[in-house]
């Protein structure tokens, strides 16, 4: 019978209109997902940039004291240098010194 058919026909409408109803709700739940997911991940890219950005800051401050140790370490040793010399100065002003006086001393 023909109304038996159209009241199946709108039941089962009716079912597949709650199973879009429910696909429609779940497809709404996942683009919420999908858009908190793409906000975190974009926060994770800034987090990331901020600490790469952190990192060379660092890293440029390591690489400037290191030159400042490598310019002590250099004001050092030409300290040390400066006072080599000067010793060897003094050693050879001596000598010169000795050597004047042995001349001095032996008559000719």
């Amino acid at each position: 019978d023909a109304s038996g058919a159209v009241q199946a026909a709108q039941t089962t409408v009716d079912g597949l209109s709650r199973e879009g109803g429910k696909l429609e709700a779940e497809m709404c739940k996942l683009k919420a997902l999908i858009k908190e997911n793409r906000e975190e991940h974009d926060a994770a890219i800034v987090d990331l940039e901020k600490k790469k950005v952190n990192q060379c800051g660092v890293l440029k401050l390591v690489r400037e004291r290191r030159e400042k140790c490598f310019e002590l370490e250099d004001e050092a040793d030409a300290e040390e240098l400066l006072l080599k010399t000067a010793s060897l100065e003094e050693q050879l002003h001596q000598k010169y010194l000795e050597k004047y006086q042995e001349e001095v001393a032996t008559p000719k």
